[in-house]
């Protein structure tokens, strides 16, 4: 087993033992939808009160999110919590993937610590707002 190998089950297990549900820990290691995304109509990016920072790109056409993708600094909780709200965005309406809660997202999630529930709110207010900035300069929704 190689030494990136040993670290990497470290720190899975160390997610493990800090309450990090199989499916966040599934999320963290595939990092799903992560990556720039070169031809995004829209891209913003946020700040939570924590000081992890989340960057979000969408591809939309005709007011629907065809893709979205992400980058970001900060815990495992807002790689995996971005990742489920960008799974859950595409194909909907701009209006409709506004509607998305916390509390779908951490349902997908199968729950977050206690301690990072932060996470979730910084997604979902993250996306709202980056929907938000693409609908108030006029284009189609």
């Amino acid at each position: 087993m190689a030494v990136s190998d040993e670290l990497t089950e470290e720190l899975l297990e160390l997610m493990r033992r800090c309450g990090y549900s199989e499916k966040v820990i599934e999320y963290f290691k595939k990092k799903v939808n992560m990556g720039r995304m070169e031809d995004a109509d829209w891209v913003s990016e946020h700040t939570g009160s924590c000081g992890d920072v989340l960057q979000i790109f969408l591809k939309i056409n005709n007011g629907v999110i065809e893709d979205a993708k992400f980058l970001y600094i900060g815990c495992p909780g807002v790689g995996a919590s971005a990742s489920v709200i960008t799974e859950m965005v595409k194909k909907k309406a701009l209006e409709e993937a506004k509607k998305i809660t916390e509390k779908d997202v951490l349902e997908n999630l199968g729950g977050l610590p206690e301690s990072k529930l932060d996470c979730v709110k910084l997604t979902v207010t993250a996306m709202r707002r980056t929907i938000a900035e693409y609908m108030a300069l006029g284009h189609p929704t």
